[in-house]
C-alpha cells in the first residue's frame, strides 16, 4: 500500500518504496513491473506525464513548467518548460520532480527509496538484505545508519580505484537507492541549487554530481564477501554473455569493446571491499552477478519481465505448467 501516515510508531523498520518513471507507450511494461516485482516492495509508484494521478493506485502525473510542490500534492512538478516534456532529453527534470514528490509526501513512511525506469527489474528481497548488510557495516564503523546518507547503485568507475576520492558515478539503468537521510539531504540541500534549469538525459551523472557537492559519495554496493556487482545495467542474458576484449596480436591495440565490457574490466581492478590490498579480479558468466543481485536493466518487453520473474519465483508455476505457459496465464 502507499500509505502516507507520518510518524507512525507501528511502522516496521526496513520499509522500501519503489518507483519507476514511464510514458504512454510503455505503460504496459510499467504495469507488468507492478504485477511482478513491484508488489514485493512496501510501496510502489509509476510516474508519467500523460496519465491522470491516482496515488491510491500508484499512478502519479508529472506536471511540467511548475515550480512549487508541497506535502499532499497529487502530482510531481518540475521547473522545466520543455514543450516535449516526455522527451528522453527531459530525464533530469523528471527525476528531480520524482524525488521531490517522494520526499514531501512519503519521507516518514519509508526507510529506503529506489527509483529507476520501467525496463528495470528489481529483487526487493535482495535489496532489503543488502541494505541490512550496509546498516551493519556502518554500525561496525561507528556510524548511525539512520543518520548516515546512503546513495547506492551500479558504480561505474571514472578511473582509478573506487574509494580514493569520487572515482565513480551511479549509473541509472539498474536504478539507485537512497535511505531517508540521503533523500532528505538530496531534496533539502542539493537540488535547490544544483542544475535547476538543466534539461539533460544523463540524470545519473547529475544526481551523483549534486550529491557530491554536499559531500555524499556513492555507497559501495558490491557484495561484501565476493566483491561481485549487485546492481546490473544490463539484462541477465547480456550480463552472462559479456566478454572482455584482448589486444589484437598484429596491431597490439586493444579491441574495441562495449561499455559493459569496459566496465567489467574496470571493476576487475577494484580493491576487494574487505581487503583493498587485493583486487576483485574479472567476473564473467555466472560470476558476473552476485548471488544477492538487486536489479537488472533493459527488460524491454512484458513477456521477458514475466519470464525472469517466474524463473526467480518458480512457486508461481503449478508443477505441471512450464514458464512459457505461465507467461500466457499471468
Amino acid at each position: 500500500s502507499n500509505s502516507s501516515n507520518n510518524n507512525n510508531p507501528s511502522r516496521p523498520s526496513g520499509r522500501l518504496l519503489c518507483a519507476v518513471y514511464s510514458h504512454a507507450s510503455m505503460y504496459d511494461l510499467a504495469r507488468t513491473a507492478a504485477l511482478t516485482w513491484g508488489h514485493h516492495c512496501d510501496g510502489f509508484f509509476v510516474f508519467g506525464g500523460d496519465a491522470p494521478s491516482v496515488p491510491e493506485l500508484g499512478m502519479v502525473q508529472l506536471i511540467f513548467g511548475h515550480t512549487t510542490q508541497g506535502r499532499g500534492s497529487t502530482t510531481a512538478t518540475t521547473t522545466s518548460s520543455n514543450k516535449n516534456n516526455e522527451s528522453y532529453q527531459n530525464m533530469w527534470q523528471k527525476v528531480r520532480a520524482i524525488w521531490a514528490y517522494l520526499h514531501f509526501n512519503y519521507l516518514d513512511d519509508y526507510d529506503y527509496f529506489h527509483l529507476g525506469g520501467d525496463d528495470m527489474y528489481v529483487i526487493p528481497e535482495n535489496l532489503r538484505y543488502r541494505l541490512s548488510q550496509k546498516a551493519m557495516e556502518l554500525r561496525e564503523k561507528g556510524f548511525d545508519p539512520e543518520e548516515t546518507p546512503i546513495f547506492m547503485g551500479q558504480q561505474v568507475p571514472k578511473g582509478g580505484r573506487m574509494g580514493q576520492g569520487q572515482t565513480s558515478y551511479i549509473a541509472g539503468g539498474a536504478g539507485y537507492t537512497l535511505n531517508r537521510a540521503g533523500l532528505e539531504k538530496l531534496v533539502r540541500e542539493a537540488l535547490p541549487d544544483c542544475h535547476v534549469d538543466t534539461n539533460a538525459p544523463y540524470e545519473d551523472r547529475l544526481i551523483t554530481s549534486c550529491l557530491g557537492r554536499i559531500g555524499i559519495e556513492p555507497t559501495d554496493s558490491r557484495d561484501p564477501t565476493t566483491g561481485e556487482q549487485t546492481y546490473h545495467g544490463v539484462a541477465p542474458h547480456t550480463l552472462f554473455t559479456t566478454r572482455v576484449g584482448t589486444k589484437n596480436q598484429k596491431t597490439k591495440k586493444k579491441k574495441r569493446q562495449s561499455f559493459h565490457a569496459n566496465a567489467a574490466s574496470s571493476w576487475a581492478r577494484q580493491g576487494h571491499p574487505r581487503d583493498s590490498a587485493h583486487v576483485v579480479g574479472l567476473k564473467l558468466g555466472l560470476e558476473a552477478a552476485s548471488r544477492y543481485s538487486v536489479s537488472f536493466h533493459n527488460l524491454f518487453h512484458p513477456v521477458f519481465m514475466v519470464r525472469v520473474h517466474t524463473l526467480l519465483h518458480r512457486h508461481l508455476c503449478p508443477s505441471e505448467m512450464n514458464p512459457v505457459e505461465a507467461e500466457q496465464e499471468y
